[in-house]
């Protein structure tokens, strides 16, 4: 009997100790597994994330966009390119508030519900278009093909007291690309409905002191009117627009 006795209580120890072995082991690991993960947060991280920021002209001087007390959608030309915005039609996609409507003679662009309803030659848009500064004094000149665009500036609202004239609903604002020294080539070709075809090419290149550039493009299709008495087609474009820039980098010498 004093032998069972005795038993007992040494197996009761035992049990103790291995609890109090495992308890400690299970404290140790999520403190060794502290130190490991806590080592990289000591080191400053290599790489940090970036906003493209987009500097605009829309009150004649160069701002950055946030300080811009206007309503105003800039893109830059690497935006425009990645969504695959090739023209100012294409713009609606990705400007809210514009919108494209097109009559027999021309589109209509309209900002905020604001345009022109206008199907004469001579008639002037409400949303004009500005291609560096200058005017665009018609209806058809508002659709456009972009080729060697550095931004656009989508401006909303009336504009008349910056821009003049003829800005009621607001403006689009586009401003092309400055000719470098570096020679620089680059050409695109498009097909689409109806035989669309839309090439475009650009070329720049110059010295330091005088630099000077080159852009193209061509757009045509058959049209999309059928006219079932004659059989011939109606509606096609048939547009090709070139503009050249120089610029000059006057020394002392």
């Amino acid at each position: 009997m004093l032998r069972t006795d005795s038993v007992a209580p040494r197996q009761a120890v035992r049990s103790r100790i291995w609890l109090l072995a495992s308890a400690a082991l299970l404290a140790a690991g999520p403190a060794a597994r502290a130190q490991t993960t806590a080592q990289p947060s000591s080191q400053p991280a290599a790489e940090t994330s970036s906003v493209e920021e987009i500097v605009v002209t829309a009150r004649r001087r160069e701002e950055h966009l946030k300080d811009v007390p206007a309503a105003i959608t800039a893109f830059s030309a690497g935006q425009l390119q990645s969504l695959n915005i090739t023209g100012t039609k294409a713009l609606t996609q990705i400007t809210p508030g514009l919108n494209f409507t097109q009559s027999v003679y021309s589109p209509q662009p309209t900002i905020r519900g604001v345009g022109s309803r206008g199907v004469n030659a001579g008639e002037e848009s409400e949303v004009p278009v500005y291609i560096d500064g200058v005017y665009q004094s018609f209806l058809p000149a508002t659709d456009l093909q972009f080729n060697d665009v550095q931004r656009i500036e989508v401006l909303k609202g009336p504009q008349g007291a910056l821009l003049g004239r003829n800005a009621m609903g607001g403006a689009i604002n586009i401003i092309t690309k400055d000719p470098t020294s570096t020679p620089h080539a680059d050409a695109s070709v498009s097909y689409g409905s109806y035989n669309q075809v839309i090439a475009k090419g650009y070329v720049s290149g110059g010295t330091d002191v005088v630099a000077a550039s080159l852009a193209a493009v061509v757009n045509r299709d058959d049209g999309y009117i059928h006219d079932i008495v004659n059989g011939k087609e109606y509606g096609h474009t048939d547009d090709v627009s070139v503009r050249g820039k120089l610029v000059f980098h006057p020394t002392s010498h």
